[in-house]
C-alpha cells in the first residue's frame, strides 16, 4: 500500500497523487513534493507510483504541554531574553484534540475554509499523518523565474491593535530575509509593502520581498531561510539554542516546510498543523517572545491560533 498526498495551493486546484514518501539525505537536488522537519534532521521527497494511499499512525505520542508546563518554559524562556543577546525566541506547545477525527474530511473543510492558506494532508509510515492549513509562504513563484518571500510574524485578534511587541517581532524576520536574499545574489529584489492580513481567526503582520532566481537556487535559498525568526527567533543560532534547553517536546515536522519544487516552485512554513492518531489528534501551537512579552498573553495567543483548527474540527 501506498502513501498520501493531497494539498491545495492558494488559487488553485486540489491536487491528489499516488506514490510513496521517500526519505533522502538532503533535498538540493530533488524535484516534485518534499517536506523538511523543523531541525531538517527529516526530510522527504514523494515519489509518484500506481500504488493506493492509506492512513499510516505513528505509535509514538507526542509530549503535550499543560498549562502549568507552558507558564513555566515561557518564564524560563523570557529569563534566557534577559540574560542574553537575544530579540526574539519562539516557544511552541502541543495541545491533545481528544476526539477521534477524520484526516480526510478535515482536509476538505479547511480548503473550502480557508481560500488563502496552503492545505494539506500527508500520511506514510516515516512520519505518521499531518493535516494543515498554513498561511505563510517561505518562497512562492510568481512565473517566469521571478519568486517571493513573506515575512509573517505578530499576532492579534482583529478588534485589537498593534503593539510594539508584534511591529518589533515583524522587523526581525523582514530584515532576516533580506540579509538571506541579498547574501544569495538574487536579481531584481523588491520590497512587499508592510500589510495586515487575516488568517482564520487571528490577524498577523506580513512584509516581504519578490526576487528573481533559477531553480536550482531556490531550494538552496529555502534551506538558507529555514527556519526564519517567524519559527526560531533572532539571532537564529542563539534563539534555537535557548529553545532546544525550554522545550521539552520534538517539534517534527511542525514549523518546517513542505510544498512542490518544479519550475513553477511553492514551499510553505508547516504552522496549524495537526499529527493524527488513530483516537486523537494533536495540534502544534506556537508565538514569538521578546523582552516585553507577558506569559499569559503568550498563552492566550496560542490558545486563539488553536482556532483555526479548532473552530473546524468541533463542526465536523
Amino acid at each position: 500500500m501506498g502513501d498520501i498526498l493531497k494539498y491545495r495551493i492558494p488559487s488553485r486546484g486540489e491536487v491528489e497523487q499516488k506514490g510513496r514518501f521517500k526519505e533522502v539525505d538532503q533535498l538540493s537536488e530533488v524535484v516534485g513534493f518534499v517536506i523538511s522537519s523543523f531541525d531538517k534532521s527529516n526530510q522527504f521527497v514523494f515519489q509518484p507510483d500506481d500504488v493506493v494511499g492509506e492512513v499510516h499512525f505513528s505509535k509514538k505520542l507526542p509530549q503535550t504541554t499543560s498549562r502549568n508546563d507552558y507558564f513555566r518554559q515561557g518564564s524560563e524562556l523570557l529569563n534566557g531574553l534577559h540574560k542574553g543577546r537575544i530579540d526574539k525566541a519562539i516557544l511552541s506547545r502541543i495541545m491533545e484534540v481528544g476526539s477521534k477525527v477524520d484526516p480526510d474530511l478535515l482536509f476538505d473543510q479547511l480548503c473550502q475554509s480557508y481560500p488563502r492558506a496552503f492545505v494539506y494532508f500527508v500520511s506514510s509510515s516515516l512520519f505518521g499523518t499531518w493535516v494543515g492549513a498554513t498561511p505563510e509562504v517561505l518562497i512562492g513563484s510568481t512565473g517566469n523565474h521571478s519568486y517571493f518571500s513573506e515575512a509573517l510574524a505578530g499576532t492579534k485578534l482583529p478588534s485589537d491593535e498593534w503593539t510594539k511587541k508584534e511591529e518589533e517581532e515583524q522587523y526581525l524576520v523582514d530584515q532576516f530575509l533580506f540579509k538571506v536574499l541579498t547574501s544569495e545574489s538574487v536579481s531584481s529584489l523588491s520590497p512587499i509593502e508592510l500589510e495586515t492580513v487575516k488568517a482564520g481567526p487571528v490577524e498577523h503582520l506580513r512584509s516581504g520581498y519578490v526576487f528573481k532566481a533559477n531553480k536550482k537556487q531556490v531550494l538552496r535559498i529555502a534551506e538558507a531561510l529555514h527556519p526564519t525568526p517567524a519559527v526560531s527567533g533572532s539571532p537564529r543560532n542563539e534563539a534555537l539554542e535557548l529553545i532546544y534547553q525550554v522545550e521539552k517536546h520534538d517539534r517534527a515536522l511542525y514549523a518546517g516546510f513542505l510544498g512542490v519544487i518544479a519550475d513553477d516552485s511553492f514551499l510553505f512554513v508547516n504552522l496549524r498543523c495537526a499529527q493524527f492518531f488513530e483516537d486523537s489528534c494533536y495540534l502544534y501551537l506556537g508565538g514569538g517572545y521578546t523582552k516585553d512579552s507577558d506569559v499569559e498573553k503568550e498563552w492566550s495567543e496560542t490558545e486563539n491560533k488553536a482556532r483555526t483548527l479548532l473552530d473546524i474540527i468541533e463542526h465536523l
